[in-house]
């Protein structure tokens, strides 16, 4: 699956780019690509081309192969088909019999994975009740900064990945969370009832699980 990076030529000239992944090794998960720049050089009145190898370490895809996955599809039915997710740029990307598809919908499923659309970005659903418990995942490319220490790093950009977690609620609003006990429960609404459950149920709100199960609580 195809990655896009901006790279420049300090050329005075009009470059057109093109790439194309050459290799892969999937034991360091390194993708080597060749970028072409068609370069239309005024002084000389024609084009040029310039090739550049460049080695990416990782994706920016949620997972490295196609996963099974559906979509919504009409009268409660869903499609089944192969699907990955596009952290860095948001879009679910599926596999059809005459290549790769770009696609947006309000919802997907990857595995057992539900994301939703939620203003303009998709979200992980991992509690659907009326507060709801949303995971979002985020990715950048960053350059290797070369010194004394990497000169045998064998790639020239790497993908860094992370997440957040961010409740819901029934207005819509996303208030940002994290694991642990005082940051939770100071953005729910009923901390006494909150505080009361986690201490009956011994709760861990480490624990994705537990916070669920103290959401689930909650609402009955």
């Amino acid at each position: 699956m195809k990655n896009f990076i901006c790279l420049f030529v300090a050329l005075i000239t009009a470059p057109t780019w093109a790439q194309k992944e050459i290799a892969y090794d999937s034991i360091t998960d390194i993708h080597r690509y060749e970028y072409r720049a068609e370069l239309y050089d005024y002084r000389l009145n024609g084009q040029q081309n310039s090739y550049r190898t460049v080695a990416i370490k990782g994706s920016p895809f949620l997972f490295n192969k196609w996963q099974q996955g559906s979509i919504p599809y009409r009268n409660n039915r869903s499609l089944a088909l192969l699907i990955n997710y596009n952290v860095m740029e948001d879009y679910a990307v599926v596999s059809l019999a005459d290549g790769e598809k770009q696609i947006y919908p309000e919802s997907f499923m990857i595995n057992d994975l539900t994301f939703v659309r939620v203003k303009s970005q998709y979200y992980q659903a991992l509690y659907d009740g009326k507060t709801k418990l949303l995971r979002r995942y985020t990715a950048r490319l960053d350059p290797v900064e070369r010194n004394g220490y990497n000169e045998n790093v064998q790639y020239d950009y790497e993908y860094t990945k992370g997440d957040d977690l961010f409740l819901q609620s029934l207005d819509g609003s996303l208030v940002p969370i994290k694991l642990n006990e005082r940051s939770l429960l100071a953005k729910l609404s009923d901390q006494r009832g909150a505080r009361n459950i986690v201490q009956e149920q011994k709760l861990n709100l480490r624990s994705e699980k537990d916070v669920i199960a103290l959401l689930t609580k909650l609402e009955q």
